[in-house]
């Protein structure tokens, strides 16, 4: 392996150890689906994914090239219907857990919820497309990421499309967004970090 490979390393030894204790908690396999074009972001992705599939065989990948200017990589449920989860960011920094947890979410059993807070969610009555635009710095996105996305897995008919703003300056222009994190509901955006209470309620009182 060349020295200019080595600097590509997105995955510790240390984070593979802990990562195959979460792994080994899966309850079933979970597939990715990368959708990329020929831009940064998705060579980046590329070079992520392309690490971490290989950690374990409860993850399958699959590349495709029609990302059509948004790249990203999916979440799908081992049956192949999607999960509604896809992250058009590296998930590094931040937001490395976050990737994690929404893998753990669609394999099951997943982040552990109050009662209350599955009533709520099961409550929800219309679908909703939701949009988290965050950066990768940013200390508070991975609440409201986490939690945006693990409805999104207890939900079919809700979308959590988690965008870095870096690579999506048209996002950041056409919602006027001055601060991350920023959660776009249909046109409505809400700012500032928000638990999973707080987005239900939101996804709830429309």
């Amino acid at each position: 392996e060349s020295s200019e490979g080595n600097e590509t390393n997105f995955i510790s030894a240390e984070i593979r150890e802990q990562l195959q204790a979460v792994f080994d908690k899966f309850e079933s396999t979970v597939k990715i689906v990368g959708h990329y074009d020929d831009g940064d972001l998705s060579r980046e992705l590329r070079g992520f994914m392309d690490e971490f599939a290989d950690l374990t065989d409860k993850i399958t990948y699959e590349e495709r090239d029609d990302a059509n200017g948004e790249p990203g990589i999916e979440i799908l449920h081992a049956d192949g219907t999607s999960s509604g989860i896809t992250f058009h960011a590296v998930p590094g920094g931040h937001e490395f857990n976050s990737f994690i947890l929404a893998l753990y979410n669609v394999a099951g059993p997943g982040q552990e919820l109050r009662p209350e807070t599955i009533e709520k969610i099961e409550q929800i009555s219309a679908p909703a497309d939701v949009k988290v635009l965050m950066s990768l710095s940013c200390t508070m996105c991975p609440d409201v990421v986490a939690a945006v996305q693990r409805i999104a897995a207890a939900r079919k008919d809700v979308r959590a499309d988690i965008y870095d703003i870096r690579y999506f300056p048209e996002l950041k222009e056409k919602y006027s967004v001055m601060s991350v994190p920023c959660m776009i509901v249909g046109e409505e955006l809400f700012f500032g970090k928000k638990n999973i209470d707080e987005v239900v309620d939101i996804l709830g009182n429309r």
